[in-house]
């Protein structure tokens, strides 16, 4: 979890938490690689430069070298989400278009290219991917000035977008089922 623009993790076991050190960066979002070696992170708006970033991060949850992956632009890039399998990160962006994005990954945590947009609206607020255990789908919510969220998904290329719970229902709980496939 992230207090403060810094991350921490949990020891559920302990019950112990510890903040992660990233020396002088700051997150705004952040998630685990599957190996839980490498934290890939995104730069609040004032920090210089905004990216997305990887870092290995050691048994004493320090990180190690700081690689910026991609430069972001606008004010917010949140909800990074990792398939299962590492091969793919998604996030939103609100450029204009709200948008939900994906980059390939290689093995060592490198882009493979560069980031392609998955879904855009000039409309709603797309936000919070997160990929199917299989990785062929991408869940997300959608928020239309006004309304309440739905909860929407495609294909993990943007194909085949659409709403799966009712408008002005706000519950995802209902539906994450539906993704376990």
């Amino acid at each position: 979890f992230a207090a403060r623009q810094r991350p921490w993790v949990m020891d559920l076991r302990a019950g112990q938490t510890r903040m992660i050190d990233l020396g002088n960066y700051y997150v705004e979002s952040f998630v685990f690689s599957p190996d839980e070696r490498a934290l890939y992170f995104t730069t609040p708006e004032g920090f210089e430069p905004r990216g997305l970033w990887r870092t290995r991060v050691d048994g004493n949850w320090r990180a190690r070298k700081m690689d910026l992956l991609m430069p972001v632009a606008g004010p917010l890039t949140t909800g990074l989400a990792i398939s299962t399998d590492g091969s793919h990160l998604a996030f939103s962006q609100q450029i204009g278009r709200n948008g939900i994005w994906s980059v390939s990954i290689d093995p060592s945590g490198a882009p493979r290219g560069e980031p392609k947009a998955l879904v855009q609206d000039f409309s709603v607020r797309n936000t919070e991917p997160d990929f199917s255990q299989d990785g062929s789908m991408i869940a997300y919510a959608s928020l239309r000035q006004g309304e309440r969220a739905t909860v929407s998904v495609a294909n993990a290329d943007g194909s085949g977008a659409q709403g799966i719970s009712p408008s002005g229902v706000n519950r995802s709980e209902e539906h994450t089922s539906e993704l376990q496939s």
